[in-house]
């Protein structure tokens, strides 16, 4: 078996319906994504959910720089698929959704500017902790109206229209009654900062204390797609991987999922995880019916 999939290391696929029948293991799966064997592909998985430094990454995995950045960003792309098909229709009747939104930006070279790069959006269901977050590049000379319905776009897939929308005064409350969310508590800013049941204290500190830590050293370099990826990421760890162990254990999971998927549809693992890095403001629900179908280049 080594001899016929060499780069593999001798493992294969078994269909359930033939048992002889062999497949390399990097077919429609993770393994295909970059050229590397396998234990090394599960070993950059390992890394990843512990988040380990770089420098140890290298040095344990025997990598480059490039692969690990390729492969971690392949990982990204499973979080969004996997962040849009299960944190979804948050809130309900009598249930409350907090909402935030903060703008992350950079100091031009003389210190005298700050520019907003960035608009990010935040809901957060408290009964369960389950949050989204969404990036929005700022357009100039948008008045109020235009700006929050850019940012609340994504709202409708993401929020039941019988929650309960607690959010402060900084936001566009005509907007969302337009959106037709009708129970809508908006508190001050101030209020904000004292925990309790009518304000939107949890996801502003959240917003405010670590979503620019994220990007800190790099907002200035990266795309608004790229943020977006990591906010993406950032909602896996907070929801579905709190803790290495339960990290590992969910995105293996949610690769098996995704490897399925394609499988069925007879495309590839490479093309399905590079369009979504592309585009994570796609709906790559698997669920969504006018999904696009993947081919290979």
């Amino acid at each position: 078996m080594q001899k016929k999939f060499p780069n593999s290391g001798g493992y294969v696929w078994l269909s359930d319906d033939s048992r002889n029948k062999y497949v390399s293991v990097f077919k429609s799966s993770i393994f295909e994504t970059i050229i590397q064997p396998p234990s090394v592909i599960l070993k950059l998985i390992y890394h990843y959910v512990c988040q380990t430094s770089l420098n140890n990454v290298l040095t344990w995995v025997k990598v480059d720089n490039a692969t690990v950045d390729t492969f971690f960003r392949h990982l990204r792309c499973i979080c969004i698929a996997s962040v849009q098909e299960e944190i979804v229709n948050l809130g309900g009747e009598n249930k409350a959704i907090e909402l935030g939104v903060i703008s992350l930006g950079t100091t031009t070279t003389d210190g005298n500017r700050r520019e907003v790069k960035v608009e990010v959006l935040g809901v957060l269901e408290r009964g369960s902790g389950r949050m989204r977050l969404r990036a929005t590049e700022p357009v100039a000379g948008s008045n109020q109206a235009e700006r929050f319905a850019r940012i609340f776009k994504p709202l409708p897939t993401w929020v039941r229209r019988d929650s309960k929308i607690i959010a402060d005064f900084s936001v566009d409350r005509e907007r969302l009654l337009n959106m037709g969310y009708t129970n809508v508590f908006q508190c001050s800013a101030g209020a904000s900062s004292k925990r309790g049941d009518n304000t939107n204290a949890y996801i502003m500190e959240y917003l405010k204390r670590v979503v620019p830590r994220m990007f800190q050293n790099s907002l200035s370099v990266l795309s608004t797609n790229v943020i977006q990826q990591f906010l993406d990421e950032l909602t896996f760890r907070e929801v579905l991987g709190k803790g290495p162990l339960a990290a590992f254990d969910n995105i293996i999971s949610r690769i098996a999922t995704q490897t399925v998927y394609v499988c069925k549809r007879n495309a590839s693992m490479s093309t399905r995880i590079r369009t979504i890095g592309d585009n994570p403001f796609g709906d790559w629900r698997m669920t969504f019916s006018s999904a696009p179908v993947m081919t290979d280049d």
